[in-house]
């Protein structure tokens, strides 16, 4: 058994570093559990529980959406969740790389910013930060 006298004897930072690591090991618990139970769910059904999930979604400026919504005819059949998350993976996308021109062909005259247009008139690759 457990005796609660013993926690008398430890000094308040011990009491705050061992409730920390209580807690961590709760949370690590009830992942775990959750994550066993998502399996039984995809066990049961064959598809997962959840594909994504978002705390904070990203939006594109109303150009960049435009640009989804008129050459991209697979956007406009997703649904409205579907549409925000994909929009959401693109933003992350955009704001995560860096384009970087690989060749001029005489557009000198014409720098777009490639980054906020998100379409390119030239052929770029793309570089991780």
């Amino acid at each position: 058994m457990f005796n609660i006298s013993y926690m008398q004897n430890y000094t308040v930072g011990s009491k705050i570093i061992l409730g920390i690591f209580v807690v961590l090991l709760l949370y690590m618990l009830i992942q775990f559990a959750l994550k066993l139970l998502e399996m039984g769910y995809v066990l049961k059904n064959k598809k997962p529980y959840f594909v994504h999930f978002y705390t904070f979604l990203r939006k594109l400026n109303p150009q960049q959406k435009g640009i989804l919504k008129n050459q991209f005819i697979f956007f406009n059949k997703l649904s409205k969740k579907d549409k925000t998350f994909f929009e959401h993976r693109v933003a992350s996308f955009i704001s995560d790389k860096d384009f970087e021109l690989i060749s001029n062909h005489g557009f000198n005259s014409i720098r777009l910013p490639i980054k906020q247009n998100s379409r390119t008139l030239e052929p770029c690759r793309f570089t991780t930060r």
